[in-house]
C-alpha cells in the first residue's frame, strides 16, 4: 500500500488526526490535510486521458455557456478558498465564454498548480463549476484527482461573487478519500485599475 500526504486548511487537520502519512496536494485542495491513497500497481500511476474526438462528440463541449449580457462571470478574478475560518488556497481563476475554466493558484508549480474547470450559468447571477484536479504522491506519482465543485453568485456591479465550494479527494481506485467544505470569494480582474 502506497501512502502520501495531502495538505487541507489547519482547521481540518483535527478531522484527520486518524492518519498518519504525507501527501501533496494540487490545485485548489485545502492545506494540511493528512490521508491514505492506495495506488494499484497495476495502473501504472497514469489513466489514459479522454481523446480530442470523446471531448467534441459531447453536445455541451460546443455550447457557448455564457449569455452577453453585462452581468457576466467571464474575465479574470482573484479568489480565495476559506474553510474553518482558515484561508485554504488562494489564486488567479479565469472563466471562459465557452464554458471552461482555468485556476492557477498558490501550490507549488511542481505539483500541478495550473488546472482546468468547466461552469454553466444556473441563475440570473448565479454559476456552478466542476473542476477536477490531479493529486500527486511525493515522489510525482500520479495517485489520483480531486474534485472541486463551487456554486457562485455575482455581487452587485458584476465585480465580485461568493459562495460555497467543496472539494473530494479520490484515489486511483475510486475510493473518496476525503470531503471538505467552505467559502469562495472572487474579487474582479480588471485592465484598466
Amino acid at each position: 500500500m502506497n501512502k502520501i500526504t495531502m495538505t487541507i486548511p489547519v482547521a481540518l487537520v483535527a478531522i484527520c488526526t486518524g492518519f498518519s502519512t504525507a501527501a501533496q496536494a494540487q490545485c485548489g485542495v485545502p492545506l494540511n490535510m493528512k490521508l491514505p491513497v492506495v495506488v494499484p500497481d497495476s495502473l501504472g500511476g497514469h489513466p489514459a486521458a479522454p481523446t480530442a474526438q470523446a471531448v467534441k462528440a459531447h453536445p455541451e463541449a460546443q455550447k457557448p455557456k455564457e449569455d452577453n449580457d453585462a452581468f457576466s462571470i467571464v474575465g479574470l478574478w482573484n479568489v480565495n478558498f476559506v474553510s474553518g475560518g482558515v484561508t485554504a488556497d488562494q489564486g488567479f481563476d479565469l472563466w471562459n465564454s465557452d464554458g471552461t475554466e482555468i485556476l492557477n493558484d498558490t501550490p507549488p508549480p511542481s505539483t500541478g498548480n495550473v488546472c482546468l474547470g468547466v461552469w454553466t450559468k444556473t441563475g440570473p447571477t448565479t454559476y456552478q463549476l466542476k473542476h477536477p484536479s490531479w493529486t500527486f504522491d511525493a515522489s510525482g506519482n500520479l495517485n489520483g484527482t480531486a474534485i472541486i465543485r463551487e456554486t457562485v453568485t455575482l455581487g452587485p456591479g458584476a465585480d465580485s461573487f461568493s459562495g460555497p465550494y467543496t472539494v473530494d479527494v479520490i484515489d486511483l481506485n475510486g475510493k473518496n478519500q476525503g470531503h471538505f467544505e467552505g467559502t469562495i470569494t472572487g474579487t474582479r480582474i480588471k485592465a484598466d485599475s
